[in-house]
């Protein structure tokens, strides 16, 4: 089932008389995507960041695009909007990717590719490898060597990823420094998101 979305103006009003501050939106295909960013939304207190889930589990990405594309149309809609999808089989990926480099010119739309999935990025939390695999069960398979009785959506088990998330980081920035380098496979661009949502906690007042 969708996530009921709500519109910056919404952000905004809890802010009472302060500036508005950049509101970043992140539209995920998958659960992973959804739990991971939503976990760490919250472990980084943010009020000015939503994680919306359009779409079920399994979805094109180009369903995630067109979602984004709907938002970034609405009246008062976000400062930045990422789309977190994967490569992996989907058919549409490059025509996602293509129609949101078009609508990038008019929007602030931004891709976080990973190839062949997500997943690649949770492994870069347990070691540092750029070996391609075939086919994300392959992914999934190496990470239960790191974390057993892995599951895409197990709270305390995102919690534990996250503890490792500076290593991840890190790890990436090597592998991929450049976010307009090749999509080759492996490839991730989630610490760019997160470099993005520390940025703007680290903007956020605390009371």
């Amino acid at each position: 089932m969708a996530r009921a979305s709500r519109s910056r103006k919404s952000f905004q009003r809890r802010q009472g008389q302060r500036q508005p501050r950049a509101v970043t939106l992140i539209v995920c295909e998958g659960q992973t995507e959804h739990a991971y960013f939503d976990a760490l939304r919250r472990r980084l207190r943010l009020t000015n960041a939503e994680v919306l889930f359009p779409v079920p589990a399994g979805s094109a990405p180009i369903n995630v695009v067109d979602c984004a594309i709907g938002k970034a149309k609405e009246s008062g809609s976000y400062d930045f909007i990422y789309c977190v999808f994967d490569r992996d089989q989907h058919k549409s990926f490059h025509r996602a990717l293509n129609k949101l480099r078009d609508n990038a010119k008019r929007h602030p739309l931004h891709a976080v590719v990973s190839i062949p999935c997500f997943e690649y990025w949770i492994l870069l939390h347990f070691e540092n490898t750029d070996a391609p695999f075939n086919v994300c069960d392959n992914v999934i398979d190496r990470l239960k060597s790191h974390l057993p009785g892995y599951t895409k959506t197990d709270g305390k088990q995102i919690e534990e990823i996250l503890n490792r998330i500076e290593e991840a980081s890190q790890r990436a920035q090597v592998r991929f420094p450049d976010p307009t380098a090749p999509l080759n496979n492996p490839h991730t661009a989630a610490h760019w998101l997160v470099q993005h949502l520390r940025k703007i906690a680290a903007q956020e007042p605390r009371i």
